[in-house]
């Protein structure tokens, strides 16, 4: 990052959580999952990726799952000394469409509990574990809101076909970049994954498994053509995207084991492609952005 540059500062979102939590291994139906307890990939995996960062001077909010944090505080506290943000991921990592309101909301609240209790700050925002909070979810939003969230980072504007969850139905036709919702007398901050829209669809090109299967430039041209429009670009990641061993199971089926082969060899190349995204742009966390453009629900 170069000191003094006058482009667009972006943001950098992390799902901290491990892959056992979330894979399509432990989220394979149509009926609720049961999630394992995260295992210390997840502390070795973030860790390598707060040393990335931190070459750069960048930083970052970082989705911290409730179940991740109260199993491991003490990496809840290094993100919270390295500069970046600590936000919550939910307790569980449940997809929200298949639970009810007040699961939702104990879900949430119990994330905030742990999360405040460890950082001793308030926590202002949150991400729907599988970007869930989809079109048949928007019950959701005024919950974060009367919760005390100041901001919201779960919409997915994409057609279900790019983002392949079973129940998912994401809206491709939702807004593209930041924007204030109102619910009653309170605000609550939307802060949508940058997309591209080509030919009357929104493209995926804010990181993830996107990162590692489609070319760099792709990012690039996604992360500068909002800061052409004047708002930043907005890539997420995941500690275990830097992790091609935990891929390695014996005992798949030959779909699973090509699936695994595929995303172990786009891991290979994640870091490498992290690197060149910090070295060109600015970074920042979502609160620090917000707080920059006055922006407080």
């Amino acid at each position: 990052m170069v000191s003094g540059d006058r482009r667009p500062t972006n943001i950098l979102t992390l799902d901290i959580e491990d892959w056992c939590q979330s894979s399509p291994d432990v989220f394979s139906g149509a009926r609720m999952p049961q999630i394992p307890a995260p295992t210390m990939r997840a502390v070795t995996n973030t860790r390598r990726l707060l040393g990335i960062l931190n070459e750069y001077k960048a930083r970052a909010t970082c989705f911290v799952l409730g179940s991740t944090a109260e199993a491991y505080p003490e990496l809840v506290r290094e993100i919270r000394d390295s500069g970046h943000e600590v936000a919550s991921h939910g307790y569980h990592h449940l997809p929200i469409y298949f639970q009810k309101p007040e699961e939702f909301r104990a879900d949430v609240a119990r994330s905030l509990e742990c999360l405040g209790r460890i950082t001793g700050g308030k926590i202002h925002g949150y991400r729907a574990p599988y970007f869930s909070i989809t079109r048949g979810a928007r019950w959701a939003l005024p919950i974060l809101a009367d919760l005390g969230l100041g901001y919201d980072a779960s919409l997915f504007p994409l057609h279900s076909r790019f983002y392949r969850f079973p129940g998912w139905e994401g809206s491709q036709d939702a807004e593209r970049f930041p924007c204030l919702l109102a619910f009653g007398g309170k605000q609550l901050l939307e802060v949508p994954v940058t997309t591209v829209r080509i030919m009357g669809q929104n493209l995926p090109l804010g990181g993830g498994v996107f990162l590692g299967l489609l070319p760099l430039s792709l990012f690039k041209w996604a992360i500068q053509s909002a800061n052409r429009r004047g708002h930043p670009g907005i890539f997420y990641f995941h500690p275990h995207d830097l992790d091609d061993q935990n891929l390695r199971r014996p005992g798949a089926t030959f779909k699973k084991r090509i699936f695994q082969w595929g995303l172990r060899a786009s891991r290979v190349r994640n870091e490498s492609k992290l690197r060149r995204l910090l070295a060109q742009f600015s970074f920042t966390s979502i609160h620090e952005w917000m707080h920059s453009n006055l922006l407080h629900p």
